[in-house]
């Protein structure tokens, strides 16, 4: 459109869109694809990871290369919780161990292994028999008691009541006989424990939270 000033014909000014080419398109899909790579990286490192199980000591709970999403953020371990250990100064144990943790430092634990009864009492002197129906129970079997076998697991609890050092956990697998834990290897230390497992992701058919 032209506008006429002072006798001569002015062309008005236009928004002129040019259309981005290729290139462009092209940069823009690579930096929201660095993006998103990014921030999933950084949820992968410091918020949440990924673990398999390896091994049968969680049964019936978990299974042998069961995928689960763990995390360590802001998390304090607590009775009941399953946790990934990383591999600790015992030699029984060949890298990250999946278990469950049955009492906290300053916590009291003791085990009636005929009757599969674990009583933990806390700081406060309060007691308490852990409704454990989460656990593979042998029925006519009593729970593995490592007293026997001090002689290959020098730090295994023999004696119970057994109180829970500062700083430490006491974990215990679901197949109680079948997991090799803090009744074998003794306290397990706060530092070793990489997160709560939150969330099965596989086999779909079992995805969901754990409880």
């Amino acid at each position: 459109m032209c506008i006429f000033y002072g006798g001569y014909a002015m062309e008005e000014n236009k928004d002129v869109r040019v259309k981005p080419g290729i290139a462009q398109e092209l940069y823009d899909w690579v930096e929201t694809f660095c993006v998103a790579l990014t921030a999933v990286v950084l949820v992968f490192t410091f918020v949440c990871r990924f673990v398999t199980v390896d091994g049968n000591s969680m049964i019936e709970t978990l299974h042998d290369k069961d995928r689960l999403i763990i995390s360590d953020l802001f998390y304090t371990p607590k009775t009941g919780d399953i946790v990934v250990v990383q591999d600790t100064k015992e030699p029984a144990f060949k890298g990250p161990i999946i278990k469950r943790v049955i009492a906290s430092a300053g916590e009291t634990v003791d085990i009636d292994f005929d009757n599969w009864k674990v009583t933990v009492t806390d700081v406060n002197g309060n007691s308490r028999v852990l409704d454990e129906s989460y656990v593979n129970f042998v029925d006519g079997e009593p729970m593995a008691n490592p007293k026997d076998m001090a002689v290959y697991y020098p730090h295994a609890v023999t004696e119970y009541p057994h109180t829970v050092a500062e700083n430490c956990v006491f974990v215990m697998g679901d197949n109680r006989n079948n997991s090799l834990d803090s009744r074998y290897v003794g306290d397990v230390d706060r530092r070793m424990v990489l997160g709560k497992a939150y969330l099965r992701i596989f086999p779909f058919t079992k995805a969901g939270l754990l409880k």
